[in-house]
């Protein structure tokens, strides 16, 4: 198992290159340190770097403001009964292309794509909200 130290410092040189958001930071490097949220681990890797960007290289942002879809995908399933569900989304390629260059280029293995962790967090809001 990988430790935090040994993380922190491929996370600094990936910030100096490229700004991310808590979110996409957070998951390059969850599953080797075996945590399950993404964003908290983001933050905490960020205490560490001393430089960070506005807009997140990979996703653009889309993972802070899911609420936009969040809200349509209440809107159009509030006249259906369900006991199960399953969430999908279509991602631009050009998203799935740049956080597909991070892993390689870093070398990062078994992690989940950006598209993974969208519909993972709309789903997890989705079912918050209609409990």
């Amino acid at each position: 198992m990988t430790t935090l130290k040994e993380i922190i410092p491929i996370s600094n040189e990936l910030m100096k290159d490229y700004g991310l958001c808590d979110s996409c930071l957070g998951r390059l490097f969850s599953k080797q340190l075996n945590l399950s949220s993404n964003k908290l681990l983001g933050k905490k890797l960020k205490t560490h770097v001393k430089q960070s960007s506005k807009k997140c290289f990979i996703c653009k942002n889309l993972l802070d403001n899911l609420s936009t879809y969040l809200k349509m995908m209440l809107d159009a399933s509030s006249k259906y009964a369900y006991s199960s569900l399953v969430i999908g989304a279509l991602i631009k390629p050009s998203i799935i292309d740049r956080d597909d260059y991070i892993k390689s280029k870093y070398k990062l293995k078994g992690i989940d794509s950006v598209k993974t962790d969208i519909t993972k967090e709309l789903g997890k809001q989705f079912v918050k909200k209609t409990k």
